[in-house]
């Protein structure tokens, strides 16, 4: 059932270490950006020791990979690079028999924001449809996060859009989404077609709010995030995949009690 704390996870930018002790529910999140859980961090030993760990307190993990790798860039010998640095992480994460979220990264525009926004996000769905099979071939899951759509001159996230979202899922079948609500917010806002469309594919939503100029990271109702429709949808299309908090300044508890008592509210 959509928000039981077993189906919760709050979002901290910890070590892995201390991301288990201050777990609840069933998930833990281990962010690749951290400098202490770069991949380069995991020994043979690191790694056995936390699967005795996550055993221990029966707990799943959810690789947070690098969000600045670039998938999408116009430098081939660039992308490439980008595309086996995901590789390693797919290698880390089928170790412990989890997915991995991987990310669109930067595009940097010296010319025209449309014209070479297109061909970045041809160089994506390449990259991704390379990716996701290699997934597949490591008995694991790729879901893929969008980013917040910062549309200027000369810097852009890639799959940021909701055209960037559809192409890409259109193109590469073996792919899943983490759904950032508070990042489709920014410049654009939720979608409830694009949630109802593919609500078999989001394997995971990202909670906070915002005021639709700048990813803050706010408190749920503190922004412009369209959580009553938001709600709906769930509630239509019987979702019941993993709910990430990644508000500041709360606990997931509080999340959970804004959210429920917003909910109440609704109806």
């Amino acid at each position: 059932m959509f928000l039981e704390p077993k189906n919760t996870l709050k979002q901290e930018y910890l070590s892995c270490t201390k991301a288990i002790k201050n777990a609840k529910g069933s998930y833990v999140y281990f962010d690749l950006t951290n400098p202490k859980n770069r991949i380069e961090t995991f020994s043979t030993e690191k790694i056995e020791l936390l699967q005795l760990e996550l055993k221990k307190f029966g707990l799943l993990p959810i690789f947070h990979g690098d969000d600045c790798l670039p998938l999408s860039h116009k430098v081939g010998e660039v992308r490439h690079a980008a595309i086996e640095r995901v590789k390693q992480e797919i290698q880390l994460a089928a170790k412990f028999k989890a997915p991995l979220v991987t990310h669109g990264g930067q595009m940097h525009i010296t010319v025209n924001l449309n014209t070479e926004s297109e061909t970045c996000l041809r160089h994506l769905v390449s990259s991704l449809g390379e990716l996701s099979k290699y997934a597949l071939s490591q008995e694991t899951e790729l879901w893929i996060e969008n980013l917040s759509d910062y549309r200027s001159f000369p810097f852009s996230n890639s799959f940021s859009s909701y055209h960037d979202i559809l192409v890409v899922l259109e193109s590469v079948p073996d792919i899943q989404v983490l759904y950032d609500v508070g990042h489709s917010n920014v410049n654009q806002g939720y979608s409830s077609e694009f949630f109802t469309k593919y609500s078999t594919r989001i394997r995971a939503i990202s909670l906070s709010d915002n005021n639709g100029r700048i990813d803050s990271h706010s408190k749920i109702g503190q922004g412009t995030v369209d959580f009553k429709t938001l709600f709906e949808d769930i509630n239509t299309t019987k979702w019941n995949g993993l709910t990430i908090f990644e508000t500041r300044g709360c606990s997931l508890e509080e999340d959970i009690r804004t959210l429920k008592n917003f909910d109440c509210q609704r109806n």
